[in-house]
């Protein structure tokens, strides 16, 4: 265990652990701030960390959305991840209303050096945005097929061009990079996505992430939350945010999920909108394990029991 901050190390087996204690309280499903706290460790890696699969570099970058009725807590859920977010140095978040213009716009904006005395390359460039909608429909007010292809092609982590008449301009992103963490509503998702919308590359790349859980919290409960833990998480999420590198796999957890991947992702869904999706799972798991790893550890070694927990939030928001 080689986390900055005691917090981890002392008190809880992983930072996601100590986040979801942290916010225990909030009137909040546990599902919700697991998930806000998987965000916000993918978040912080950026395209710093890897995985090799298919030749590629596969990197932790995630597209999440809690979906709930209104008042079930998906708000207290975001508000630490963007708070950490916020605290992260020259991270770049977005600006809360975004048209695709204006997206691209700040991506292009958000330019990231990470510089590396001594090492091969002594630095790298890329472009990388965190993304928080609270409400979803600010961001997407209306399913647009040139907005949604542009969040598809900028997920996959290659180059995006775009040019526009209207200013002669063109635009060329080489490494770009989105983390998008957003809420929404059940009634809001249906009248959202029109009749095709699930085979289009945007909803296999997005984890929507379901709970109808409603908790009440203390009604005149005045504690305060106690900011050396903040502090602390921000410290570790900092730390987290510093690792670089390509993440190896011990030889059983490779062998456990390449079996998983060639046995077809038992037990997999049999929705037939989620046809898409299912060939993407793996991807997601992939990512998954790093972001499992990395609440862990600053190793850069993807255990069995690392990929056991990613395996297991996958399944949980399947149920």
């Amino acid at each position: 265990m080689t986390l900055a901050g005691a917090l981890v190390s002392r008190r809880h087996p992983s930072w996601i652990d100590a986040f979801c204690d942290y916010t225990d309280g909030v009137g909040a499903p546990l599902i919700f701030r697991r998930w806000s706290a998987i965000s916000a460790i993918a978040g912080a890696m950026e395209r710093k960390t890897w995985v090799r699969s298919r030749n590629s570099n596969l990197y932790p970058n995630m597209y999440n959305v809690l979906v709930g009725a209104p008042g079930v807590g998906k708000t207290m859920s975001l508000a630490p991840t963007e708070r950490l977010w916020v605290g992260l140095p020259d991270h770049c978040t977005a600006p809360t209303s975004l048209t695709k213009a204006s997206l691209i716009d700040a991506l292009h904006d958000a330019k990231r050096r990470i510089i590396r005395p001594g090492l091969t390359p002594p630095y790298v460039e890329f472009n990388s945005l965190l993304v928080l909608a609270g409400e979803l429909g600010v961001l997407l007010p209306a399913y647009d097929s040139d907005f949604m292809n542009a969040l598809t092609a900028i997920y996959d982590g290659y180059t995006y061009a775009e040019r526009r008449r209207t200013k002669d301009l063109k635009i060329t992103i080489e490494a770009p990079q989105l983390n998008i963490l957003g809420a929404t509503t059940p009634s809001f998702v249906n009248a959202f996505l029109p009749e095709g919308a699930w085979d289009q590359g945007f909803l296999s790349r997005t984890m929507l992430i379901y709970s109808g859980e409603k908790i009440l919290p203390p009604l005149f409960d005045d504690t305060d939350r106690d900011e050396s833990i903040f502090k602390s998480l921000l410290s570790d999420l900092k730390r987290i945010g510093d690792l670089y590198g390509r993440y190896e796999f011990t030889q059983d957890a490779g062998a456990a999920v390449s079996a998983w991947h060639q046995a077809g992702g038992p037990p997999a869904p049999d929705h037939p909108k989620l046809t898409h999706y299912i060939t993407r799972r793996t991807a997601h798991v992939l990512k998954l394990c790093m972001v499992a790893a990395a609440s862990e550890s600053d190793d850069l070694v993807i255990t069995l029991r690392h990929y056991q927990t990613a395996l297991g939030w996958l399944l949980e928001c399947e149920a």
